[in-house]
């Protein structure tokens, strides 16, 4: 085992061989075969979660609203930080607006106005 308060050598490959790295002498790394059975399909995510505060039912009605039930830790951030009315008046915005209108995604767009919403309460707190 090599001493760990010794630097390591840029030039050690490890026995990666030479057509696996690319001219950095860093080893590539394949994506394309990740087991599809370790990833949670989305309808599998909070399978079986029940709310049991006002925040993870306001969260989860984020969440599900805009089609991003993985994000759910970061709809929760906001359900306990931002005012619920805010965080309604926004939800029933972006569900109104139609596909064709909605560059990347609704997720992505209400994400973006509710950190709007938070940096300006935050500005508000400085002064």
């Amino acid at each position: 085992m090599p001493d760990p308060l010794q630097p390591c050598d840029k030039r050690d490959t490890g026995g990666v061989s030479s057509e696996d790295m690319n001219n950095n002498n860093r080893t590539k790394i394949n994506n394309n075969d990740i087991d599809n059975k370790n990833i949670l399909a989305k309808d599998d995510f909070l399978k079986g979660f029940e709310p049991k505060t006002r925040e993870e039912l306001l969260a989860l009605d984020m969440a599900e609203a805009v089609n991003d039930l993985k994000s759910f830790p970061l709809y929760l951030n906001y359900a306990k930080t931002l005012p619920e009315p805010v965080i309604r008046e926004t939800l029933s915005w972006i569900k109104r607006i139609p596909d064709k209108n909605i560059r990347k995604s609704r997720a992505s767009l209400f994400n973006f106005i509710l950190k709007q919403h938070v940096k300006k309460i935050s500005s508000n707190h400085r002064h």
